[in-house]
């Protein structure tokens, strides 16, 4: 045979290897894929990426064996996991995607040094990483016994990658194990409500440890684990939108500008009719955030938990910012152990990831009671107010109506660091509501003359007019100036 031929016969094997690795599917897990209305694995990465741009990386791995180099059709082509480069917005992105069609998803040894050696690429490079979920733990095949001391490595690798570059964690299929731990260290999880379900450990877990019967549903759906928990950021109706929410997330964390035709100042004179003066009448914040935002836009996250605040990511003048606004439509905008929580994760994201921050106060205060002290919310609050301090991108905080107590504190308040604090001329500022301050200076046996008294004495010291005039504040503005102020703030607090 001539060199010629045996370069041929070479070319021909690859290919037919490449072929078969990446076909060598099982026809029933397959056709159950489908009919989950499920796409593949590659499927998957190439919706998520740019048209064309997916380079795979470790297509020809599979399972270990002492004759690898024989193996034409592997029982597990690719080791279960489709890993790789891609283009999202333009921008280098790692991928790696679970294969449930292989071993039910379950990671093997292979499988895991492949996504091991993609983290280190991401972080060499600076690339974001994106995990699409759906399988177990580790196969118990591939680490049985004393051997499943060694791993674990890959969890140092995947933390370090926090603060470093964005992570994204979808959540697919079952995500039961270790994948769940790798999600919790992500920086945004998203859902695909009715297919994707997340716990530290499935069914068959709790059944042999506990005797306990679970379903999928009962322990890692949306309804538990971004109602509830509040691990999940994002629940997608179909995995259409939960890619399509990935590349949105990933445009707007790399300051992608989602669009240049809505960057100017302009005057939010309808914020005057958005909110109302009476300040126990409710009002939807995100008609705020319509108001002000570019093209009234924004991705919300964790929309399902801690209701009395919303946190989003949006962009000013083309500028990727993070919000934190109270929501006086559930429980008039307490902070509550879920919101408290919310918003110190969102903080510390939005830190890790060098995006400033726009805090929007209406807000009461703490939630208080005996069952609040027994909960440990103020360990909760104490962990805000350290995000809060502790993190040193641009702030810039307006108040529009009330603004009571430590809430005022928590939710970007000047002595811990806000660049600037602004307040519609309505606003009040103060350790508590008036009518509640009053009744607690009254004591218990304070009249109702007395108590109206006090109130109002109280309410005429909480004036915005006092704060600016003792440089509490930085200024008081009307709401039509809102956009315009906040944008000029943001520039002048180094956000670009």
């Amino acid at each position: 045979m001539t060199e010629r031929n045996e370069m041929a016969r070479a070319i021909e094997t690859l290919r037919d290897r490449r072929e078969k690795y990446s076909s060598a599917l099982n026809p029933n897990a397959e056709s159950r894929q489908r009919a989950r209305g499920k796409m593949l694995a590659l499927e998957r990465v190439e919706a998520l990426c740019d048209p064309g741009s997916f380079w795979e990386i470790g297509g020809l791995v599979h399972e270990p064996g002492p004759t690898a180099h024989q193996v034409e059709t592997p029982r597990a082509p690719r080791d279960g996991v489709v890993t790789g480069i891609g283009l999202i917005h333009g921008n280098p992105v790692c991928i790696a995607s679970d294969d449930a069609t292989v071993f039910g998803g379950a990671r093997g040894a292979y499988a895991d040094e492949k996504i091991e050696a993609l983290r280190k690429i991401s972080l060499e490079r600076g690339y974001p990483f994106v995990s699409l979920l759906e399988g177990s733990a580790g196969r118990i095949q591939d680490a049985i016994g004393a051997t499943a001391a060694a791993v674990g490595g890959p969890f140092r690798t995947h933390y370090e990658l926090r603060g470093k570059v964005p992570t994204i964690a979808a959540i697919m299929g079952y995500c039961f194990g270790g994948p769940a731990f790798f999600a919790a260290l992500s920086d945004f999880i998203i859902q695909v409500r009715g297919t994707g379900y997340i716990a530290m450990s499935g069914p068959p877990v709790i059944r042999a440890g506990t005797g306990q019967e679970a379903t999928p549903a009962q322990i890692g759906s949306p309804e538990v684990q971004a109602a509830v928990t509040g691990l999940v950021d994002y629940v997608a109706e179909n995995e259409t939108e939960c890619l399509s929410a990935i590349r949105d997330f990933l445009g707007l964390v790399s300051n992608t500008p989602v669009s240049t035709s809505d960057i100017d100042k302009r005057d939010t004179s309808e914020l005057e009719l958005i909110v109302p003066g009476r300040f126990k009448t409710a009002y939807d914040m995100r008609k705020v955030l319509n108001s002000i935002l570019d093209n009234g836009e924004f991705f919300e996250l964790k929309s399902e938990y801690g209701k009395n605040v919303i946190t989003a990511l949006a962009q000013m003048g083309g500028q990727t910012i993070g919000i934190v606004a109270s929501q006086p439509m559930y429980r008039a905008g307490m902070i509550e152990k879920p919101a408290a929580i919310k918003m110190t994760r969102f903080i510390d994201l939005c830190s890790r990831l060098n995006i400033p921050l726009v805090f929007l106060q209406d807000v009461p205060g703490f939630h208080v009671g005996i069952e609040v002290e027994e909960s440990g919310q103020v360990r909760d609050a104490a962990d805000l107010l350290t995000a809060v301090i502790s993190s040193k991108v641009p702030k810039v905080t307006v108040i529009l109506r009330k603004s009571y107590g430590l809430a005022y504190l928590a939710m970007g308040g000047k002595a811990l660091g806000a660049d600037f604090v602004f307040a519609w001329p309505l606003a009040e500022i103060g350790l508590m509501g008036p009518g509640a301050a009053a009744r607690v200076m009254a004591g218990a046996d304070g009249s109702s003359e007395e108590i109206e008294s006090l109130t109002a004495d109280y309410a005429a010291q909480m004036s915005p007019f006092i704060a600016a005039g003792t440089a509490s504040i930085d200024d008081i503005i009307e709401p039509r100036e809102t956009r315009n102020t906040i944008l000029q703030a943001l520039f002048t607090a180094g956000a670009r």
